[in-house]
């Protein structure tokens, strides 16, 4: 009779954690599905904000410095692809043009640069031949 008593004590005792934990569960799962929507609308607002700030200045004319010679093109087609080497130098607030010139200085050959800035108007793939 003690064992059964105790059984009956421990089976209840199991069936309220395992209540418990599944009201824990269920409110995980309700604060992850708003953390979700949260950052979704964050990263709306983001978005936004970010086409906002870079349409006023699309068709500002960027001075780059590539190697020594000078090329002039629209931050807009410097921004056409995402996340390029472009778009990223352009977004990440540590890359300024030159005080004196006003250039940005890329230390690379110019020999390909006119074939790079042609794919960002084109918005095509860089030939390869």
């Amino acid at each position: 009779m003690i064992l059964s008593e105790e059984w009956k004590q421990t089976s209840e005792a199991f069936s309220t954690f395992l209540n418990s934990l599944d009201k824990i569960r269920r409110s995980v799962k309700q604060k992850r599905t708003e953390f979700d929507e949260c950052c979704a609308a964050l990263n709306e607002k983001i978005e936004e904000t970010h086409k906002r700030s870079i349409s006023s200045e699309d068709h500002k004319i960027v001075k780059l410095n590539i190697g020594g010679q000078k090329f002039q093109t629209s931050q807009e087609t410097l921004l056409s692809v995402h996340e390029s080497f472009f778009w990223c130098m352009l977004h990440s607030g540590d890359w300024k043009p030159d005080e004196e010139h006003g250039e940005y200085f890329i230390d690379r050959s110019a020999i390909v640069f006119p074939l790079i800035l042609e794919s960002l108007r084109q918005q095509q793939p860089v030939p390869t031949e």
